[in-house]
Parts: C-alpha cells; sequence; structure tokens
C-alpha cells in the first residue's frame, strides 16, 4: 500500500519555510546511509517537487481548500488528500511558530516531530522513538534555503 505520509511532510515542509522562499532544499536522512533529497520550487500557486536532476518525475503540490491538499504526480495522476485525516498540528499555532506536528498514516499510525529552527535550517526530527512510525527508518529532515 503507498503512504501518503510522505506527501504530507512534504507539505508540512512547504509551511514550515518563511512565506518569501521560493525555492528549497529537503534531505530525508534515513537509519542507512541513505538520504533522499527533493527540490521544492513555488511556481504559481502550487509546489513543484523533483529529485533536481530528473524533469520527468516532478510533483506538484496545491490546496484546493482550506483541508484539501491535491497531490499533481506527472504521470498525469491526480489525488486529493484529507489534511484532516493525514495531519495534526497544535492547535491555534500558525506553522511559523509551530513547535511539533503528527503525521497518521492508516496502516502505520501516528508520528510525533519536533521543528528545530535556525537561521534559513529548518530540523525535523522524531519526537516519540517507541511509536510507530510512517516511515521506520526515519531519523530527521533537514530544509535549507537562500
Amino acid at each position: 500500500m503507498f503512504s501518503f505520509g510522505f506527501f504530507v511532510m512534504f507539505y508540512a515542509m512547504t509551511n514550515l519555510v518563511p512565506a518569501e522562499v521560493q525555492k528549497f532544499k529537503m534531505s530525508w536522512q534515513t537509519s542507512g546511509d541513505r538520504v533522499l533529497e527533493m527540490h521544492f520550487e513555488k511556481e504559481d500557486k502550487r509546489w513543484k517537487i523533483s529529485d533536481g536532476k530528473s524533469t520527468d518525475d516532478n510533483v506538484y503540490l496545491s490546496l484546493k481548500d482550506a483541508h484539501t491538499l491535491l497531490v499533481d504526480i506527472q504521470s498525469e495522476q491526480k489525488f486529493p488528500l484529507d489534511l484532516k485525516k493525514f495531519l495534526k498540528k497544535e492547535p491555534n499555532k500558525n506553522w511559523k511558530n509551530l513547535n511539533y506536528f503528527y503525521v497518521m498514516d492508516d496502516e502505520a499510525g501516528k508520528t510525533q516531530l519536533k521543528v528545530h529552527r535556525g537561521k534559513k535550517l529548518i530540523r525535523i526530527t522524531k519526537a516519540n522513538e517507541g511509536s510507530e512510525d510512517f516511515d521506520k527508518n526515519f531519523i530527521r529532515i533537514r530544509v535549507t534555503w537562500k
């Protein structure tokens, strides 16, 4: 079964960077030596996500309404995700002041992620080590921009 948690994480990253940022890079480190690097670029009212090398496999994220994320995969496949089902954040907090949020997955359960901010840098780490995770090998995410 395909995990929608990754797209919800991508959406969260687009909200955690400052509003004026038009491009950023996300490095997703797992427990092996593997690092997944994704490049985000704002185009009109949607975000283009690519691996920085190929132009064939882009993914586009946009909001259909306040609670529905529209995922558009370049292969003409579009599907909506109910953000209320997959993402929870601290009540009454906007993204720029957020300290943690939760990503939910039907199969894996709920994972709490902590937000650490620096100058032109955001780090995301797991807060609840013993929980079921949408990615069991997840170590940290690092988001940088110029």
